[in-house]
């Protein structure tokens, strides 16, 4: 758990240990009332080390390989723990592998935590890169491609395959990353149920584009605004009707982050009470044995959509 330092509103400086920054940043902000973007100085860890740019970013591009990327700070640290008596690695000199490898993970594990903090833009694009490029030898065979949903014989056959690998993908990350395993499954399940959906739709354009350069006319291939909404429309009432199930906690989770990011930015209840009053729905504690189903999250979008158009 790394150590966060942070100027209040007061001038005070106060210290706050955390998992990770945006947890620091809420647990300041709820304390003080007050966004902590105002009047704080730059928050970084006071013991996050430098184990040079080229390193953090490998490592922090080879978290985003999905499943192993959750070991990726422990395999980094024991190849650097094991080369130390034979090379100069930067890293622990300690005289046994074992206590090389501990120091050597929790120096990895702050660098890396701080440099993905620092460069979130840049870390994000390495993950995404890699963790697809991880997963394309899968998507290569007959097999793999079907059970991600990259072929099938309908677009909603296609989602239930993406989302049940997805689920199982996002269930398995998140156990090596010590994180929520419920969780993960529903990320996983959203995003592999979304992926044939929007691979169809960026086929297509992309079908388009090649025949505008060929000369083709583009009136035969470029997909209409209406074959658009048609393609979004199928892939959503195919998510519908698969009767996805989510779990409530999570609901809640997301409409009081929500609510705090809105407060630190300096947004208050008063001043957009509509938009407030829905994320407390949200946030309500569910009666036992309750679920969220994709039709009440639409139902949400669709009440904040209407808000921001009023």
């Amino acid at each position: 758990m790394a150590t966060f330092e942070m100027t209040g509103p007061d001038g005070g400086t106060y210290q706050i240990d955390a998992p990770d920054q945006q947890s620091a940043l809420a647990a300041f902000s709820a304390f003080h009332g007050a966004p902590t973007t105002q009047g704080a100085a730059p928050t970084q860890p006071t013991n996050a080390p430098d184990i040079g740019e080229n390193r953090m970013s490998t490592i922090a591009a080879l978290r985003g390989i999905p499943v192993l990327g959750g070991y990726a700070d422990k395999a980094v640290a024991a190849l650097n723990a094991a080369a130390q008596p034979l090379t100069e690695t930067g890293l622990s000199h300690a005289g046994s592998f074992s206590e090389r490898l501990a120091a050597n993970e929790r120096k990895i594990k702050g660098a890396v935590d701080q440099y993905e903090t620092s460069h979130p833009v840049g870390t994000a694009v390495g993950k995404i890169a890699l963790g697809t490029a991880a997963m394309l030898p899968l998507g290569e065979t007959a097999l793999g491609a079907k059970a991600l949903g990259l072929v099938g014989e309908s677009l909603p056959a296609q989602i239930a395959a993406g989302a049940a690998s997805g689920s199982a993908i996002g269930a398995a990350d998140a156990a090596t990353r010590g994180e929520d395993v419920l969780g993960g499954a529903e990320k996983g399940a959203a995003f592999g149920g979304a992926g044939p959906v929007a691979g169809r739709v960026i086929g297509k354009v992309a079908q388009g584009a090649r025949d505008l350069v060929t000369g083709q006319p583009a009136s035969a291939t470029i997909p209409t605004t209406d074959q658009l909404k048609g393609a979004a429309s199928a892939g959503y009432d195919a998510i519908k009707n698969m009767d996805v199930r989510i779990k409530p906690d999570s609901i809640n989770n997301l409409a009081a982050m929500a609510r705090q990011n809105l407060t630190a930015d300096g947004l208050r209840d008063y001043l957009a009470p509509k938009t407030f009053a829905v994320l407390d729905e949200m946030a309500q504690p569910p009666p036992a044995g309750a679920f969220t189903s994709f039709s009440d999250i639409h139902g949400m979008r669709r009440a904040l959509g209407t808000i921001a158009v009023w």
